[in-house]
């Protein structure tokens, strides 16, 4: 027996699918194919929550942020509507992602928007002192925002001294966002006003 365990709690095809897909190609070329069990996203999994927490709370707690981010790695908008059945839904309204519904149920943004919302009360963070952002954008067509890199320079020259980010679309560090949030973007952030940044 193998477990597919994609290391996205979010859904995108991108990412979790493109992990199926590879895993299943390769087992359809073998005779003997064993059983295979692909796990569903776990956004919202209550143990991927405490993990979560586990980690942030302390960290905080010691830095004492202004404000924090909650920063997902991005997409472009095409495969936020690529994957909503309805071909209606997602995107349509801002306020597309607040309702579950079968258009939406393998939503990046919803899956992101869900993880969010369950930990800002676990980590009690106050309304104003926190955003949702996205990082990675790449090319010429429109990716999902507010994005990261623009934001934590607007947070600056807002005022904002001490800002945190958490990247939890990530189940362990990559590359991308120690380069991407823990140099550029603390780069940008102190050159604009910013006094203290930390990555979580």
């Amino acid at each position: 027996r193998i477990i597919i365990a994609p290391m996205f709690p979010q859904y995108a095809s991108a990412t979790t699918g493109a992990v199926f897909e590879r895993s299943f190609t390769y087992a359809a070329k073998k005779l003997n194919v064993p059983c295979l069990t692909a796990l569903s996203p776990f956004y919202d999994n209550e143990d991927y929550l405490d993990a979560w927490q586990a980690v942030a709370e302390e960290k905080l707690a010691a830095f004492k942020p202004d404000h924090v981010l909650l920063s997902y790695h991005g997409l472009p908008e095409r495969h936020i509507r690529n994957c909503d059945p309805s071909g209606s839904h997602c995107l349509a309204k801002d306020n597309c992602c607040d309702t579950p519904n079968e258009a939406n149920k393998n939503c990046y943004r919803r899956h992101c928007m869900v993880t969010s919302h369950a930990l800002i009360p676990r980590l009690g963070l106050e309304e104003g002192n926190y955003s949702l952002t996205f990082q990675s954008r790449l090319g010429r067509d429109p990716w999902l925002t507010p994005a990261t890199d623009q934001t934590v320079v607007e947070l600056a020259k807002k005022g904002v001294k001490r800002l945190a980010v958490l990247s939890p679309a990530f189940t362990a560090d990559c590359l991308e966002t120690l380069e991407e949030i823990g140099m550029q973007a603390k780069e940008s952030f102190l050159e604009h006003g910013g006094e203290a940044f930390e990555l979580i």
